[in-house]
């Protein structure tokens, strides 16, 4: 339901046009043991004419993120069931599906280790790939700070009270959502901490 809710609210907002003057730099993360199956993952293709080099940016930091500190395993899980970048029509509408790693829903028996990772503050760039950007338009956009509070606010909130997979699984319930005005756009993303909406598995014992 959450990916449905998100591509419902992308197709609304997709007739939204004009510039944003924000500049899109994707956080940095370093390269680690699936550094190869990463950058396979986010190649564009030959013909490619929707996904940029900036989403494909963005696709390989949150590759990274998303197989940093977790087994090989599970790395591996999250790798098979990943999908490359591709840009995609549906009908008046383009759309840029950043692909890479797969969230972790997909991977509960491998991934899934009890809390034994503990807190992971590395998940920062998590944060600030989920909440202050909107990718799935041709054209990357950055959100302003005001746009991003709440989503970095809960997502700093989670990290650091969470053991890493469960705070990992509670980013990756965050709804995208953008909106524009007059022609200048902004986006919004809302974080959702509550464990009952998909992460009862990853947060099972922080439960209250």
């Amino acid at each position: 339901m959450k990916h449905l809710a998100s591509m419902l609210v992308l197709m609304v907002m997709a007739a939204c046009g004009g510039d944003d003057a924000r500049a899109v730099d994707i956080p940095v993360v370093a390269a680690n043991a699936f550094e190869a199956d990463c950058q396979t993952l986010c190649t564009l293709g030959t013909e490619e004419d929707i996904c940029t080099a900036k989403h494909a940016e963005f696709c390989l930091a949150s590759c990274r993120v998303r197989t940093t500190g977790v087994s090989e395993a599970c790395g591996v899980c999250l790798i098979d069931q990943g999908s490359p970048i591709r840009g995609f029509v549906s009908g008046s509408f383009s759309y840029c599906a950043t692909g890479g790693a797969s969230s972790l829903a997909g991977c509960e028996a491998v991934c899934d280790d009890g809390g034994a990772a503990g807190p992971a503050p590395a998940l920062a760039a998590s944060c600030a790939l989920t909440c202050e950007f909107y990718m799935q338009d041709h054209q990357a956009l950055a959100c302003s700070s005001e746009g991003s509070a709440l989503c970095r606010q809960g997502c700093a909130a989670a990290i650091a009270g969470r053991d890493r997979q469960c705070a990992q699984c509670l980013i990756e319930q965050t709804l995208p959502t953008r909106s524009c005005i007059n022609d200048e756009c902004d986006c919004e993303p809302q974080f959702d901490d509550q464990i009952s909406f998909g992460c009862e598995d990853y947060c099972d014992d922080q439960l209250p």
